[in-house]
């Protein structure tokens, strides 16, 4: 009987939660709807990613954007690194250890744009040399850029592989529009 009751309750809820909010676990399944909460939405997200790419994969970037932030596995990875933010802000993890955990769950992100889960390695190389920080500007554009690492690699040659193509460095964008 108890367990009749719960059910019921939990559907109750779920259904009232569609209803009332819009949430639903659908619409949860969106890059965008982690990263919200840090202060960004779609369009500034996508200008952000785009700063990093040449103007014809920024432009192509836009037109992808809405199926590139609903792909389960991206939703995932940033999914997990906004999660990691929060157990760094909140002390459950030591910040020394924020670089390595940031370039890693970064490449997470870029992995699973690019389509090329092999590359990981290489992505978190690439993202281990770019600024970090819990703050929300800076830890959006570093989302930004692993999303930016990741794409300019999806349609490129296996063959000439490289992470240069994103124009990460440092100093920022190597592209400029």
């Amino acid at each position: 009987m108890g367990e009749l009751i719960g059910r019921t309750m939990h559907d109750a809820v779920l259904e009232t939660l569609a209803l009332q909010n819009g949430l639903t676990a659908a619409g949860q399944c969106s890059s965008l709807a982690h990263l919200e909460r840090l202060g960004t939405d779609s369009r500034e997200m996508c200008q952000g990613i785009g700063e990093f790419l040449s103007r014809d994969n920024a432009d192509l970037f836009e037109k992808s954007f809405s199926n590139i932030i609903k792909d389960p596995l991206t939703v995932a990875a940033v999914a997990a690194l906004v999660h990691l933010r929060d157990k760094f802000v909140w002390g459950t993890l030591p910040k020394s250890c924020m670089p390595e955990v940031m370039a890693l769950y970064g490449a997470q992100i870029s992995a699973a744009v690019s389509g090329k889960s092999h590359r990981i390695h290489d992505y978190m190389q690439v993202l281990s040399s770019l600024h970090k920080s819990l703050d929300k500007h800076a830890f959006l554009e570093f989302v930004c850029q692993a999303f930016a690492l990741g794409f300019s690699e999806k349609w490129s040659d296996p063959k000439s592989e490289g992470c240069e193509g994103a124009g990460l460095s440092e100093a920022g964008p190597a592209v400029t529009r």
